[in-house]
């Protein structure tokens, strides 16, 4: 394909439907590819996390897999947490079946809602999902981007701030959600990052949410600066900081339990943190494409606040609005390194 038809196809808005589309060709080696759903009902102090996955290595990096992953947080009572996986052979997974985006044993993850039942008797969790229609979507990199090899992961959020509703089981237990504020992203590429911290949060009054990443990525074999990405939704407008110029209104610094941030975009200071509790995360190892592992940390019920700064008359930034949430934020960290800290791990 022409440079020139390359750029034409960059320039079209993709549908849900199309942001939802499995990249994965069914052959290509060295490659990987996540959707995931979040949701978060704070009245009940509940969330649910669900991902699908695919990794097929480098060669002589090992055997391709697919798998299926689900993890339930308690705020309340966090004993009642749960972490289930299911692994499979990746020739198991079925591509484009009964309008599926992704299937693999019995679950399913379509562009409008997901399915699924993972784990035995004692600690079952299945999942009936519907994604609301009317949901904000985010192409977080500028489109010509998704057509070349930089960056070596590409993301989109077919549904960025949209509401989930239906019914998922932990055990016994049975939870009803209605419209609960969650997350659809879908990632693809063929290398993690070395580090990377991420959050997201559309729990907050208002109609406020925010989304953040920073990660550090290896070019041509020598570790690079921090990349760091942050979008805010504010009073129905989205400020996303720039893709380069960016880079140098952001300040980051972040451990396994938090993340302090400060992102400066049109006209707004932004100061977050965000604290979690070891207790309430999980640690997930994830398999990359060259065969190496990163330790992923994650929680769904942290707590953030989040500072909006406007400048003065005079240029001096003071302090606008205030938005904050307890345990209704999701953050992980991850790293080649596993933080014993966090004593529950799949």
């Amino acid at each position: 394909m022409s440079l020139r038809n390359t750029l034409m196809r960059a320039n079209k808005e993709l549908t849900r439907q199309e942001q939802s589309r499995l990249r994965w060709d069914g052959n290509k080696c060295g490659f990987y590819e996540n959707y995931f759903i979040k949701l978060v009902d704070a009245s009940q102090g509940i969330a649910l996390w669900v991902r699908y996955t695919l990794v097929n290595p480098k060669k002589g990096c090992g055997d391709g897999e697919a798998a299926v992953w689900a993890i339930f947080f308690d705020a309340r009572d966090p004993g009642r947490n749960a972490a289930v996986k299911r692994v499979f052979p990746l020739g198991l997974l079925e591509r484009g079946h009964e309008g599926a985006v992704f299937g693999l044993g019995g679950a399913r993850l379509t562009h409008n809602g997901a399915q699924g039942e993972i784990g035995g008797e004692n600690d079952l969790i299945s999942w009936d999902l519907l994604f609301d229609d009317d949901s904000l979507s985010l192409r977080r990199f500028p489109r010509w981007m998704y057509h070349f090899p930089f960056p070596k992961t590409k993301m989109l959020s077919p549904g960025w701030n949209i509401g989930i509703s239906g019914t998922f089981r932990v055990g016994k237990q049975e939870y009803r959600v209605q419209n609960a504020p969650g997350h659809y992203s879908h990632y693809w590429g063929t290398q993690y990052a070395e580090h990377w911290s991420w959050a997201h949060g559309n729990a907050f009054d208002d109609g406020f949410a925010f989304e953040g990443l920073a990660a550090t990525v290896p070019i041509a074999g020598r570790m690079c600066g921090s990349f760091k990405l942050f979008t805010f939704l504010l009073d129905g407008r989205l400020y996303l900081t720039p893709f380069v110029l960016g880079q140098f209104n952001i300040r980051s610094r972040s451990d396994t339990f938090g993340w302090r941030f400060e992102a400066i975009c049109k006209g707004f200071k932004f100061i977050g943190d965000i604290t979690a509790r070891p207790g309430e995360m999980v640690a997930l190892d994830y398999h990359a494409p060259d065969g190496s592992h990163r330790f992923c940390h994650n929680s769904l019920v942290s707590d953030a606040v989040i500072q909006v700064l406007k400048k003065d008359r005079f240029g001096r930034w003071e302090k606008w609005r205030s938005f904050q949430t307890n345990h209704a934020v999701a953050f992980e960290t991850a790293s080649r390194v596993f933080d014993a800290h966090v004593k529950r791990m799949i």
